[in-house]
């Protein structure tokens, strides 16, 4: 079964806490117009929907379509390679940390 937005909006605020009118005051909106988008008499507009997302803390996709898979996708570790394929570009300087480092060390231990 399909979550529509008003269904998911609704369970999104009462999980929070949040009043019909405490949402309505922090969009500058009526709580009537709260009250349509959870009747599925109205929708948000694109700009209301990214504050929602935003007052909520959630995606876009888990507000609108119920996924949240993008919070699944980011709580799995990184593994040495994935980690290796974004950080590849300090190999220059820790190599050329290391080029100055070491021969002064063994400067130091032949003295």
């Amino acid at each position: 079964m399909t979550t529509t937005f008003s269904e998911q909006f609704k369970k999104i605020r009462r999980h929070q806490d949040l009043s019909q009118e405490e949402i309505a005051n922090k969009l500058f909106i009526s709580r009537e117009t709260i009250s349509q988008w959870e009747n599925d008499e109205a929708t948000p507009n694109l700009s209301q929907l990214v504050q929602l997302s935003r007052l909520f803390d959630v995606s876009l996709d888990e507000l609108v379509l119920n996924d949240s898979s993008h919070h699944r996708h980011n709580e799995h570790p990184t593994n040495f390679w994935q980690f290796a394929e974004s950080y590849w570009w300090l190999i220059f300087p820790i190599g050329g940390f290391l080029s100055w480092f070491i021969p002064h060390i063994i400067e130091v231990i032949k003295q």
